[in-house]
C-alpha cells in the first residue's frame, strides 16, 4: 500500500490501511472510502466518508458496507479494483 498525504481547500486525506480504518471509525472518526485508482477530495470529490453514527444508522457492519461500495464503485480498471481508505482531517 502507498503511503501519501491529499490535501484540499477544506480537508486532508492520509492513506491508511482496514484494520487503521476500523480502529479510526471505533474511535469516533471520519474515514473516506475511495476506488484506488482515484484519489479523494476537490474538484471531483469521488469518495464516501463515513462514521461510526453513519454506519449505526444504516444499521450495517463495517464489512458489509465495504462489499456494498465494491460492488458498486470498485468495477473496472480506469477506476480500481478494490477501496482505498483515508483518514479525514479538517484543515
Amino acid at each position: 500500500m502507498n503511503r501519501y498525504t491529499i490535501t484540499d481547500a477544506a480537508n486532508s486525506f492520509r492513506r491508511v490501511t482496514k484494520r487503521e480504518a476500523v480502529k479510526l471509525l471505533n474511535s469516533g472518526k471520519q474515514v473516506a472510502l475511495c476506488p484506488c485508482k482515484l484519489r479523494p477530495g476537490f474538484p471531483f470529490a469521488p469518495h464516501v466518508t463515513i462514521d461510526k453514527a453513519h454506519l449505526d444508522a444504516e444499521d450495517c457492519s463495517f464489512e458489509s458496507y465495504i462489499n456494498n461500495f465494491n460492488y458498486y464503485n470498485c468495477t473496472c480498471n480506469e477506476t480500481g479494483l478494490y477501496p482505498a481508505f483515508y483518514e479525514v482531517t479538517s484543515n
